[in-house]
């Protein structure tokens, strides 16, 4: 460590290291700090405690623009880092302990380089050898604190950082705390009139380390029980008072800017700001001298798929520029730059960008522009400086911001209709040739059509903003004996609706926009009463019903939201899928229940990469169907069961086949119970959590000799529930030659209608 004696017999010091995100940051405070003290004409030195990896041009500037004398040291080793509760971003300012070895110095005022000083505060280095201030009841703040130097008391700190002395935070604050526990004890400093030096520790008061933003609540940073002198920022990193957002979130922001507008300036940041103010001017007048007019162009209306994904695509596009219009140029000012001038440029920058938004997609100017108008408004209800106190500050606020939620929303709103007909309407595609043949037109006249022709797209919406609100409505607009491929696009949202696919609906594709954010449910169960005065028994509870062959359905889940039963309770069947129609493909699904989650009623199916969870026989039926590559949750509380088949004829080829499942969550639980006398479940390579029940399978009703007429089997299993589903001696462990025919999709005929890519 370099020495040297000042000009001064005490000092004012700060330290500086490398190695956050922030250190240009902290290093343009620190500066600011320093010409602040110098223009307050502080008789003591200006010492800077840097790290040797500060790089030597900021040593420079510091030494010979800021008159400070710097003083190189090593980074101390913090031996707290391990702790569970250590915050990395403190790890380095143990550093502040070197301010006992300036012992050059009579007394030091040890500061952060958060500090606003109001006035000069050089009677504090009449304080005796260690004061600080208590800005919460318990714990005083080392963001400033007075000491005497010395080499003794520098030696011993090393040696209790040696040692592993108890530190709460891993940081300076929790070892100062420490090293100094009775302080709370000691009195007041109150600074002599002859300026003697006190011996001794002592408090000081509230005056010189001001919260900004908890003594603004109700003193308005006016303590009436000593000096106002010195304002910290103790709070959230990213609302220090250099970055140009602090202002007006932090009423004092604006304050810490002037000092630096009056010492250090601005001109490192200049040039970025102007070359931006330039590239956001040349986008205004650009937008507005090449206006272009997108609606004198020729519009395709076919509802092909490829199409839907276009318009699909676009919109998500206007969206996300719109979102980027308001955000791209936050990240692009200069951080330290003048609250004035970061704000003028941010909304300069985002007005810039929207106009962009507003050309390509033909949007109305005023509900793209509310947000801007929001945040404008925002500014100057936090900015105004005659509030009485902070709480009717942030009261006035919180009414701002309740008031403008309406009109943001109703622009939302507009936006999307505006999308919707510009786009879903228009298309945005230049119209094929009149005299082009399509494809499914030139099918028709060559010869008759086997299955559907043509496809056609209807978008669900449950705000409203696609041509229907309910996915019941897009059903019952497909017409009786439909022939077409129909794919009904289901954005993102909760549907409360029960839903029917009648049987002479086929050909019809659920389409989701992922199985966690969009999802049909329904609450019924077999124990409520219908329309009829009836109960609905167990068939009636689906929240979706499908009597029609060729469904499919991609990305959705299905709920009965019905609670859970306990075992043996009765009524309690609650379906959340019922499928009923043939050839039925399911793909990224998520079926939710308790007792009966899906109803495997009849026909063939395909279940690929779905999610079924229940506690009670949550997958039943008579179906044929193979379930790949699915994971099977089990919420059971005390016992529960995974599949229940209802074979009831040798000659039947239903079954269920599990394929590559994993079977997870809670139990004891069966694997299958026989509900038909020749029930049929198989799995496969199939993974089973330690959940299933001591034998693994049941035969219902123990009667019926079920055993002896069941297939219940398992090829190649693993996990550690595996061994009890071989438990019985009825339930068979089946070689290759009598398992392949559960192993591909030709158990449910696949060939003939689940594409390759599919499967």
């Amino acid at each position: 460590m370099v020495k040297g004696k000042g000009v001064h017999e005490n000092a004012y010091a700060t330290m500086m290291y490398m190695g956050t995100p922030r250190d240009y940051e902290f290093y343009i405070a620190t500066r600011v700090m320093l010409r602040s003290l110098s223009k307050l004409g502080v008789k003591a030195d200006l010492v800077v405690i840097a790290s040797l990896d500060v790089p030597l041009h900021w040593v420079q500037t510091l030494e010979q623009e800021d008159g400070a004398k710097v003083v190189r040291v090593e980074n101390l080793n913090n031996p707290y880092k391990g702790q569970s509760n250590f915050n990395w971003r403190f790890k380095l300012t143990l550093n502040k302990l070197y301010a006992w070895s300036l012992t050059d110095y009579e007394r030091v005022v040890m500061l952060d380089s958060d500090n606003l000083f109001l006035q000069k505060t050089d009677e504090l280095f009449q304080c005796g050898q260690f004061c600080a201030v208590f800005i919460n009841p318990c714990i005083f703040h080392t963001g400033l604190f007075v000491l005497q130097p010395s080499e003794i008391v520098f030696k011993d700190m090393l040696h209790q950082l040696k040692v592993g002395m108890d530190n709460p935070d891993g940081a300076d604050q929790g070892f100062i705390g420490g090293y100094f526990p009775d302080l709370l004890d000691q009195p007041m400093f109150h600074p002599s009139l002859n300026g003697t030096k006190l011996q001794g520790n002592y408090r000081l008061p509230l005056g010189y380390q001001m919260d900004a933003s908890y003594y603004y609540l109700r003193l308005h940073w006016s303590v009436p029980c000593g000096p106002n002198s010195v304002i910290t920022f103790p709070g959230a990193p990213w609302l220090k008072p250099w970055y140009w957002w602090s202002w007006p979130v932090l009423p004092l922001g604006i304050q810490w800017h002037e000092q630096r507008r009056q010492t250090l300036g601005y001109n490192a940041e200049m040039p970025l700001v102007m070359i931006q103010t330039v590239l956001y001017l040349g986008i205004i007048i650009m937008t507005r001298v090449a206006r272009p007019s997108l609606s004198k162009l020729c519009y395709r209306r076919e509802d092909t798929k490829s199409i839907f994904l276009i318009r699909t695509g676009l919109k998500l596009i206007a969206i996300w520029f719109i979102l980027a219009a308001y955000i791209l140029p936050f990240f692009l000012i200069p951080c330290t730059v003048h609250p004035l001038i970061g704000w003028g440029l941010y909304l300069l920058g985002s007005f810039a960008l929207s106009c962009i938004a507003l050309n390509a997609f033909l949007l109305p100017m005023l509900p793209v522009l509310v947000p801007w108008l929001g945040i404008l408004g925002a500014l100057l209800v936090m900015a105004y400086p005659w509030y009485s106190d902070g709480v009717v500050r942030a009261l006035t606020v919180f009414a701002y911001a309740f008031c403008a939620s309406p009109v943001a929303w109703t622009a939302f709103v507009k936006i999307m209709s505006c999308l919707h007909v510009s786009i879903e309407r228009e298309g945005f595609l230049p119209r094929l040739s009149e005299s082009a043949v399509p494809a499914d037109s030139a099918n028709i006249t060559s010869k008759k059509c086997v299955g559907p022709i043509g496809t056609r797209h209807i978008s669900v919406n449950v705000h409203g903003f696609g041509d229907y609100q309910s996915v019941q409505a897009a059903v019952d607009s497909i017409p009786q004996n439909n022939d077409m491929n129909v794919i009904i696009d289901i954005c993102p949202g909760y549907y409360i609706e029960k839903v029917v696919v009648p049987v002479t609906k086929p050909y019809i594709t659920f389409q989701g926009a992922g199985r966690d954010v969009t999802v049909i449910e329904w609450h019924d169960r077999a124990s409520d009463k219908g329309a009829n005065g009836q109960q609905l028994r167990t068939y009636q509870t689906a929240s979706v019903t499908v009597y029609a062959s060729y469904f499919s359905a991609r990305n959705i889940s299905f709920k009965n939201t019905a609670p859970a039963p306990l075992p043996g309770m009765q009524g309690w069947q609650a379906v959340a899928f019922r499928i009923s129609g043939d050839k039925a493909y399911f793909s990224g699904c998520g079926f939710y229940g308790a007792q009966d989650t899906l109803c495997d009623d009849a026909g063939r199916h395909y279940f690929k990469e779905c999610y079924i969870e229940g506690s009670i026989d949550f997958i039943f039926g008579n179906g044929r169907s193979m379930y790949k590559a699915c994971e099977l949750h089990s919420i059971a509380t005390r016992f529960g069961s995974i599949a229940a088949q209802d074979r009831r004829s040798p000659d039947e080829k239903t079954g269920f086949a599990f394929l590559g499942c994993r079977v997870t969550g809670s139990g004891p639980l069966y694997v299958g119970r026989a509900m038909g006398q020749y029930s049929r479940i198989v799995y496969s390579y199939t993974y089973f959590d330690d959940v299933v029940a001591h034998g693994g399978w049941d035969d219902w009703d123990h009667v019926s000799n079920k055993n002896k007429t069941a297939f219940f089997g398992v090829y190649k299993c693993s996990g550690p529930g595996a061994a009890a589903v071989k438990g019985l001696s009825w339930a068979r462990e089946l070689d290759y030659d009598t398992a392949h025919k559960f192993l591909a999709k030709s158990f449910v005929n696949g060939r003939h209608w689940i594409a390759p890519s599919d499967a």
